[in-house]
């Protein structure tokens, strides 16, 4: 089993219907897994709410953003199990993400799992009734979707307590996610690149970042000695059949 948590932006506009998808998709899974939003909007604590999901505030940056290390250390504190994953609130994740999990459990005490992900437009709410998955894979087969490139890091799956302090990166911005993909390099636990075997689906919608705020997650990132990780860098690798394998030494 596993804990997923978010940091939701406010339910409006694009990403009202986006955020309801991707909280619709986690909860149609079975069993379903437990689920954290974090928010400083009043909106997101009405979709969670909606959801029948714990809703938690969040601190932010002195510039208002939230800040990744408060979701986090909240999240681990607060989980019913032992396997986290830090999710986008715009991500449709399939059931082979799940089962790519479960194996990763079976063969690793500790580990971080990351991958690759599709990107799909999507117009309006979603049904996530019966045969849903289906309908996805028909809809991604239709519109030819690649895979995004490496360098974006969606989820972030993990057990094990080898994070250490996390600096206080404002999420929705850069980095972050490349000093989270380093940790396990750092401390020799496996990092699992799960592409060949899960299907991840972006909701596309508008970028919004700040520049200001950028500059200070770049800071943060170097003080913190940060490296450039992306799934391109993971030690192991999952064939579509669900084969863990090492693809480099776990630290080079």
């Amino acid at each position: 089993m596993i804990t997923i948590f978010t940091i939701c932006r406010p339910f409006r506009g694009q990403f009202r219907h986006i955020q309801h998808n991707a909280l619709s998709s986690w909860q149609a899974h079975t069993p379903p897994p437990e689920i954290f939003l974090f928010g400083v909007d009043a909106s997101v604590a009405q979709a969670a709410r909606e959801h029948g999901l714990p809703f938690f505030s969040i601190a932010t940056s002195a510039a208002g953003y939230p800040l990744v290390s408060s979701a986090i250390n909240q999240a681990q504190r607060l989980a019913r199990y032992d396997t986290l994953c830090f999710a986008n609130a715009d991500n449709i994740y399939m059931p082979s993400l799940f089962d790519a999990v479960a194996r990763a459990q079976v063969q690793f005490d500790r580990f971080m799992i990351v991958g690759q992900r599709r990107n799909l437009e999507v117009a309006g709410r979603l049904s996530f009734g019966p045969g849903w998955v289906g309908r996805m894979e028909r809809r991604l087969e239709r519109k030819h979707t690649p895979l995004h490139e490496s360098i974006a890091l969606d989820y972030i799956i993990w057990r094990g307590d080898f994070l250490g302090p996390i600096p206080d990166f404002a999420v929705g911005q850069n980095l972050y996610d490349w000093w989270l993909a380093c940790r396990p390099l750092q401390e020799n636990v496996p990092l699992i690149d799960v592409t060949p075997a899960v299907t991840v689906i972006h909701q596309n919608h508008t970028k919004i970042q700040s520049g200001v705020q950028c500059e200070e997650n770049e800071a943060l990132f170097f003080a913190a000695n940060g490296e450039r990780t992306t799934s391109g860098h993971a030690s192991f690798i999952m064939d579509p059949d669900g084969t863990i394998r090492q693809q480099r030494a776990w630290r080079e």
